[in-house]
């Protein structure tokens, strides 16, 4: 969790939107994922 926090923080700063699904998520409900997806594009199109 750690050396993901380090990865996470650094592409952030190189100006990358960093979003995380596990595996069961992806596989339980692909739209919701997808949806998440669409929206975190919408709002960083925003600003």
């Amino acid at each position: 969790m750690e050396r993901d926090f380090n990865y996470t923080e650094e592409l952030i700063e190189q100006g990358w939107l960093v979003l995380r699904f596990w595996d069961f998520e992806i596989k339980e409900n692909v739209k919701a994922c997808a949806d998440k997806i669409e929206l975190a594009l919408k709002n960083r199109i925003r600003k």
